[in-house]
């Protein structure tokens, strides 16, 4: 087993979507640096690559914004991170756990 990091989102200030990505195991989403008020980075899931939902555990949204830093999730699954406009340059890095 083996743990690499991937940045899905460049280091900017837009907002910006990132692209499909997929994991069979493990994934722990951060960002590159602190988001302020009203910043944030949710994730969205797919069933079927054209329609998205925004990931709720719980009945909360899974994002990450200035109190909550990371998110961890569990394959297989299809998602994508969605960022608002920020006012530092923040990215967004996921860390997969795969089975080799």
């Amino acid at each position: 087993m083996s743990a690499y990091p991937e940045t899905i989102i460049p280091a900017q200030t837009d907002a910006i979507i990132s692209l499909e990505k997929g994991a069979t195991g493990g994934i722990t989403i951060v960002c590159t640096d602190e988001l302020g008020t009203g910043e944030g980075v949710k994730v969205q899931i797919t069933a079927d690559g054209s329609t998205w939902y925004d990931l709720y555990l719980n009945g909360v949204l899974q994002e990450i914004d200035d109190k909550h830093s990371i998110i961890s999730l569990h394959g297989p699954i299809k998602f994508r991170c969605v960022k608002s406009a920020t006012v530092e340059s923040i990215g967004v890095v996921i860390w997969r756990t795969e089975v080799q």
